[in-house]
């Protein structure tokens, strides 16, 4: 059966129309789906049935140039009142709708413009009805009136709490203070009565004049915008936030929180003192390290014995080395000290004050990181470094070379372990057994017997020193006693 027999069909049996007017209508549905392609909407014709209580889907047309509201066909259904006012409103008074909201004959949320069409005697025989299916704007609609409906409930909850004095609020360690668009104080708990007190804002008058220095130019201010000022009267030091409530873009009035934070600050002074007479002590033993170093240089030039002379010299880069760690700590007041930084001025140190400029001994850096540790480690390395240093300058670098002479340290951080390697290009070890090429580095010497125990013993750590023909290797391991961190 054609589309056109089934609509006359259709409107012989459940309406009234006259074969005329059903020719109108079947000359119109013929047109319906080039007008549903370029509206990209569900087009339908639909006529007043006999009981005049409902009307009849006598024709419709789904776009190819869009989805469809519709799986299947509604053709011969019935549309109610209930369901479709707008349809049955356009019939009864012909007169148009537009952008009225049905429920479809699929039970889907959607908008109809609904126009009525008349025959040549300006009579309504029916309506032409575009569908858009606006299922998502709905839910979004109903997601916005549920916030809104549970933002209202919250204000009027906390208004409630604050204006029938109630238990929470009077607890609050925070003042809290609300006020009306003309700076009046309509409300304040227990503890911003207090704070006003002990300010001496006992008029209202004083109270507005305050509320009025601590809140913003209406026009320097984005709506609902907290603000936060610190207040210092006498030996008080308070943290005030305010912020002015709007309505419908219209200031209505405001609210202050005041903080006490007296007992902060007073820690804050605390710790300023305490931090600078830890540096103070730093900087004192820094000083009297360098003073004892100083005296035993004067030793140096009295004493005749060349070996007394090598000892006193190697206890002054010791008693350097860990004076330079105190003044890392009393300049910059540290908790941690940067492993890179003491190496980037210890190496310069040792060379320059165990050699003479025409040796030109050079030391070659890692680039200049990050790598905290503790001024416990950082004492015993720099320890390490000075001696590892000594002993290439006196064991590998002792004779004429070939050579620039450099000593080359390396850095590298895995997971919560560091390992550091100090290497020369020195004179190298030519015996075939390890433990005597060892040796005959200082391998049994005092210094490298003290950077072994200061590894094992001071940083739980491992030494290893082995010398070749091509120079000597020192690598120490150990593990970062508080989680250490590198960056760049």
């Amino acid at each position: 059966m054609s589309s056109q027999t089934h609509l006359q069909k259709l409107c012989l049996e459940h309406t009234e129309l006259r074969p005329e007017d059903i020719q109108i209508l079947g000359t119109l549905a013929a047109q319906l789906p080039m007008m549903a392609d370029l509206s990209q909407a569900d087009l339908f014709i639909d006529c007043l049935s006999r009981d005049r209580e409902s009307a009849i889907v006598v024709a419709e047309a789904k776009p190819t140039t869009a989805s469809s509201l519709y799986l299947g066909s509604v053709i011969g259904q019935f549309a109610y009142a209930q369901h479709e006012p707008a349809v049955m409103y356009c019939l009864l008074s012909g007169k148009p709708v537009t952008g009225s909201r049905a429920i479809s004959q699929e039970q889907k949320e959607m908008q109809q413009n609904v126009v009525p069409i008349q025959n040549q005697q300006g009579q309504p025989i029916g309506v032409l009805i575009l569908e858009r299916d606006i299922t998502h704007e709905v839910q979004q609609e109903m997601n916005v009136a549920f916030l809104k409906e549970k933002t209202e409930q919250l204000g009027k909850t906390l208004l409630h709490l604050a204006l029938q004095e109630d238990r929470t609020t009077g607890l609050m360690h925070e003042g809290m203070i609300l006020f009306d668009a003309e700076r009046h104080v309509t409300y304040s708990n227990r503890s911003a009565e207090a704070w006003l007190m002990r300010l001496g804002m006992t008029e209202e008058l004083e109270v507005r004049r305050w509320l009025t220095s601590l809140l913003p130019k209406e026009r320097n201010v984005l709506q609902n915008q907290m603000l936060t000022h610190e207040v210092v009267s006498g030996t008080y030091a308070l943290e005030v936030k305010s912020m002015l409530l709007y309505e419908e873009g219209h200031p209505v009035g405001g609210l202050l929180l005041i903080r006490d934070l007296s007992e902060l600050k007073e820690r804050e002074k605390e710790l300023v003192l305490k931090s600078a007479f830890i540096q103070e002590m730093h900087h004192r033993v820094k000083n009297n390290l360098q003073t004892v170093a100083g005296l035993l240089r004067l030793q140096v030039r009295r004493t005749q014995h060349e070996e007394v002379k090598q000892t006193y010299r190697d206890m002054i880069q010791r008693m350097n080395s860990i004076a330079l760690i105190h003044d890392i700590l009393a300049y910059k007041g540290l908790d941690q000290i940067n492993l890179y930084e003491v190496i980037h001025r210890l190496c310069p140190m040792v060379i320059h004050s165990l050699t003479d400029p025409d040796q030109n001994i050079r030391c070659d850096l890692p680039a200049m990181l990050t790598l905290w540790i503790e001024p416990e480690q950082a004492t015993t390395l720099a320890l390490i470094v000075t001696e590892l240093i000594q002993n290439s300058i006196k064991h590998g670098f002792g004779d004429a070379m070939n050579q620039e002479p450099i000593i080359t340290i390396t850095l590298h951080q895995s997971a919560d372990m560091v390992t550091m390697a100090l290497i020369d290009n020195g004179a190298g070890i030519h015996m075939p057994n390890r433990e005597t090429s060892v040796s005959a580095r200082g391998g049994s010497h005092f210094g490298l017997n003290m950077v072994r125990t200061l590894a094992q013993g001071q940083l739980n750590g491992t030494f290893r020193f082995e010398g070749t023909e091509h120079g000597a290797v020192a690598e120490l391991q150990f593990p970062l006693s508080n989680g250490g961190r590198e960056s760049e």
